[in-house]
């Protein structure tokens, strides 16, 4: 006959609320619950041709169909009355105390195609049903599969007001097994001080028994597989929209390839109605931040339309990376990191801002997975290589990892010579109108390039606008035509240097008339000469380094000379000259007074310039193409 059995604690330790596998868990429930169970049945696939299932139901029973409803109520209430003087225990087990005479709860979860838990009646063995219900803070799983810390059973505890779970198992070896954990505080019966970890089944060495009526009732079990009955579930309200956005959030990879299958009340999540799901669901997903929509298409990509790469990584394995470029969605600029079985573990990102991509990047090797998995926490969404048993090795590895994948998408960008939609930090194709100078400013540091009111700089708009005229119109001139004096110096108009305005005073209202340029509010001396003639570029800007970046560039003409100009911008369109100190291109190039001066350029051809900057501040930049 099954009952419950607390061990006494032997006069040792006395187990308080705070369990600490369980309080991993409790910010974070429905997460926690679908990506622990579903992550378990898919390691113990029975086949791997075929997909694992697993199923969500949540039924109500009557107070007395918990097993051993009596005696537990008794227990819950020796508990309450040992810590009585605790707020935060006490509170637990009135909460409890009162539900437990209601209508209870039952959130159940059963796997298909699964192994079941070997060795159940084996009190010795480190492997199966113990792993599950009596080895604490240590899993037995070998290789890339599972976890590292056993830690995850306890997620079903911290989603259950009574702290009660049931495990029922039908294994390959046609072993049929049931019991009940608890998961409580130490408390005193019959004189003994008890553990406070206490069990339901056969009080020999608190062994599992073959059948437990109260399960049967609820479903019987007939295939291989195992099942997890949590009591007093206390995650009711949106329970399926909670656990289908974790599954579409950490298992999109999985489902959609056929290995998983998840089946709840008036849902089944497979493969083809994953599309549905993210449609439908859009709204939702947004609102949580979900970056499933974005991976989605790469997996529904063909590989012509994806970039792909596949190296082999300090010869553990393969790390194959998928990446979808499209300039006229706005990707998330993110890559979806998944191990073996396509379960997430994180998102990298601060790859680039330059251009719009999505990706997901996979190890593939049992060897490549088992390094990995030896530095997940305990929540297995992050790498931490101190956990590791080689914390320096796999801080070099997982250096080389995030160093490997961001330079492969960045790479991307060299050939993004495109009418892309221009995305924040880029240069994007100069609407400026041809002729009309370029406006500089004076060589100081800029302290601050994202300038707020009172701001010293002008934007070059202002120069464009419908409401001013431009140079020559005022001037009476022709496009070249010299220069008129603004209370200052009058330039010739001749030679090649660049135009300049030197501007101290504030930021002219946009009702302001310009003159011959600018005028400055405050009456100083502002002086303006003509540069070449300015050319409409395709280019793009990329960092590669803490002072290097990449020029992707074409002309639309060719030149026999000419040069480029590198500007600091604001988030105002504010800009700011910089000093280039260094060149090197696919074409003829050199540095000459702060600009890339270049020479017998043909027109549409791809160059690359590759420039470091004196300083660097994290600008966003800016590239003007001239011909002399």
């Amino acid at each position: 006959m099954a009952e419950w059995n607390f061990p006494t604690n032997g006069g040792g330790v006395i187990r308080g609320l705070a369990d600490s596998g369980i309080e991993t868990f409790n910010g974070k429930k429905n997460s926690s619950l679908a990506r622990e169970i579903c992550q378990n049945s898919l390691d113990a696939a029975a086949n791997s041709n075929k997909p694992v299932i697993v199923s969500f139901q949540l039924v109500e029973i009557n107070p007395a169909e918990i097993p051993g409803y009596f005696e537990y109520k008794k227990i819950l209430q020796n508990c309450r009355d040992f810590w009585k003087y605790n707020p935060n225990a006490k509170n637990f087990f009135d909460n409890a105390l009162d539900k437990i005479d209601e209508k209870i709860s039952v959130l159940v979860a059963s796997d298909e195609n699964t192994t079941g838990l070997a060795n159940p009646y084996n009190p010795n063995s480190l492997e199966g049903w113990n792993t599950l219900t009596k080895i604490d803070g240590g899993a037995n799983k070998s290789g890339s599969t599972g976890g590292s810390f056993g830690i995850g059973k306890n997620a079903p505890f911290a989603i259950s007001d009574f702290r009660l779970v049931f495990y029922r198992t039908l294994n390959q070896r046609g072993e049929s097994a049931a019991q009940g954990i608890s998961r409580l505080v130490s408390f005193i019966q019959n004189n003994d001080t008890k553990a406070g970890i206490g069990y339901y089944g056969n009080k020999n060495q608190n062994q599992p028994v073959e059948k437990i009526p109260a399960l049967e009732k609820i479903f019987p079990r007939t295939n291989t597989g195992t099942d997890i009955f949590i009591y007093g579930f206390n995650a009711v309200e949106k329970w399926r929209g909670n656990i289908l956005f974790e599954l579409v959030e950490n298992f999109l990879v999985t489902i959609y390839r056929g290995k998983l299958i998840v089946k709840m009340p008036n849902y089944t999540v497979d493969k083809n109605y994953l599309q549905e799901i993210i449609i439908r669901q859009d709204k939702y997903l947004k609102e949580r931040k979900s970056q499933a929509r974005n991976y989605y298409k790469v997996l529904t990509a063909a590989d012509s339309d994806l970039e792909i790469f596949e190296e082999d990584f300090h010869g553990l394995g393969k790390i194959k990376l998928k990446v979808l470029l499209d300039a006229r969605a706005d990707l998330n600029r993110k890559i979806l990191v998944v191990r073996k079985m396509g379960m997430k573990i994180l998102d990298l990102d601060r790859i680039s801002r330059q251009f719009s991509f999505t990706g997901i990047v996979e190890l593939e090797g049992e060897a490549l997975n088992n390094f990995f998995r030896q530095m997940e926490n305990p929540e297995h969404n992050n790498w931490e290589p101190e956990r590791h048993p080689d914390p320096k090795t796999a801080k070099k590895y997982l250096k080389d990892f995030r160093d490997l994948v961001r330079k492969k998408v960045q790479s991307l960008g060299e050939n993004l010579v495109s009418d892309e939609k221009n995305v924040e930090g880029l240069s994007a194709n100069l609407q400026v109108k041809k002729n009309v100078p370029t406006v500089e400013f004076s060589n100081k540091k800029i302290e601050n390039i994202n300038p707020v009111a009172n701001s010293k700089i002008l934007k070059i708009e202002d120069l464009n606008s419908s409401e001013n005229k431009t140079i020559a119109e005022k001037g009476g001139g022709s496009e070249n035509s010299s220069f008129k004096k603004v209370r200052g110096t009058v330039t010739d108009g001749k030679g090649d240097n660049p135009a300049v305005r030197t501007l101290k005073g504030k930021r002219p209202r946009k009702n302001k008339k310009l003159h011959t340029g600018v005028e400055n509010p405050d009456g100083e001396d502002i002086v303006l000469t003509p540069t070449g003639n300015f050319l409409e570029c395709k280019n793009r800007v990329i960092k590669t380094g803490k002072n290097n970046y990449r020029l992707i560039l074409q002309v639309p003409k060719n030149i026999f000379s000419g040069s480029i100009k590198i500007f600091a911008v604001g988030e105002d369109d504010a800009q700011e000259q910089l000093k280039i100190s260094s060149v090197r291109a696919n074409c003829n190039a050199q540095v000459s007074e702060q600009k890339i001066q270049l020479f017998n350029i043909s027109a549409n051809k791809n160059l690359q310039i590759n420039f470091s900057l004196a300083e660097d501040n994290g600008y966003s930049l800016r590239a003007y193409v001239y011909e002399d």
